[in-house]
């Protein structure tokens, strides 16, 4: 299914407009400084992949890599700057499905169990329209 268009987001997931042609290039010295943060530590510790630093996918050794997608937070504002998604998707998949998350909170791991290697993500919902929009006759 497609993602809403403009007109149909909530009030909860307003987005301007000019958001959507922003620019996404990591720079490198930002990068660099969200590597030195302890969420990219704890990140490491539960194995839970690395930085490429030329924004390009890491080895396939790892199932899950330490985006830089949001390193400007224009991707979502409510997100850190490393994200930690699954190897085999890209920066610009990233982009493109998080249009269909409310403030663009598209699902990413946060933690891993030491043991069982289960994971925990977070997002938000979906774009949906009210109850209400439904049910009103549409000219």
């Amino acid at each position: 299914s497609e993602c809403p268009s403009s007109t149909h987001y909530d009030d909860l997931s307003v987005i301007d407009e000019l958001e959507m042609i922003p620019s996404y290039s990591s720079d490198p010295r930002n990068v660099e400084r969200l590597i030195e943060r302890h969420a990219y530590q704890d990140y490491q510790r539960l194995g839970l992949g690395s930085v490429a630093m030329t924004g390009l996918r890491g080895g396939r050794s790892e199932p899950f890599r330490i985006s830089t997608v949001n390193s400007n937070y224009l991707l979502s504002r409510s997100y850190p700057g490393l994200l930690v998604v699954p190897q085999s998707v890209s920066d610009e998949s990233i982009r493109k499905f998080s249009r269909c998350n409310r403030q663009n909170r598209f699902p990413v791991i946060t933690w891993r169990h030491p043991k069982t290697r289960a994971l925990l993500l977070r997002a938000s919902g979906f774009h949906s329209r009210s109850l209400m929009g439904m049910l009103r006759p549409h000219n």
